[in-house]
């Protein structure tokens, strides 16, 4: 194992999952650190994976992914959530990240984007009106320890759990959590 650090591989950077992790910290931090007034949020649970054939990898060696998220406990009224991805969507294209997708749906937008090193990034509403952002790298060697951020619940989702596991939101905030017609 290389403890994180980029390895050279056909001349581009191939990082391992624990490396993958950071960047995935990194890239969430600072989307969140975009958002004013800033945002309340909790570490989500993380996911890493052997990504399956066919889904992106070359042939050879098993290629691993890792995907981080944040849960952001601030009410986001119905009201301000278009304003909430307009305002991470001018972030991520002012750092060079390409809009892949947008989801328009009232209830439960979406808004994803890819940076230049593959990473992808999303920031989504459930269905209880929680919104969360999550980072996921593109294939990477596995890592024998990938570390976790102080205060992240569990280490791993279930296969196949379709539960929305991000908190309701429930820290309120004058200008996002305004209500309709106020």
């Amino acid at each position: 194992m290389n403890g994180g650090r980029a390895v050279a591989r056909e001349n581009h950077a191939v990082e391992d999952q624990a490396g993958a992790a950071n960047r995935c910290e990194a890239l969430l931090q600072h989307t969140l650190d975009a958002v004013r007034p800033a945002v309340t949020w909790q570490h989500g649970v993380p996911t890493a994976g052997e990504v399956m054939p066919g889904r992106g990898t070359p042939d050879g060696p098993a290629r691993w992914y890792v995907s981080r998220n944040r849960n952001i406990l601030t009410v986001i009224s119905p009201a301000r959530r278009g304003a909430l991805l307009g305002v991470v969507e001018r972030h991520w294209r002012r750092s060079g990240y390409t809009i892949s997708s947008v989801n328009a749906d009232h209830e439960m937008p979406g808004l994803y984007a890819t940076a230049a090193d593959g990473y992808r990034l999303a920031l989504d509403f459930g269905s209880a009106g929680n919104a969360y952002v999550t980072a996921t790298s593109p294939p990477v060697a596995p890592a024998e320890r990938i570390s976790h951020p102080p205060g992240t619940p569990g280490i791993a989702r279930y296969p196949g759990g379709h539960a929305d596991l991000a908190p309701v939101p429930s820290v309120f905030c004058p200008f996002w959590s305004v209500r309709d017609g106020v």
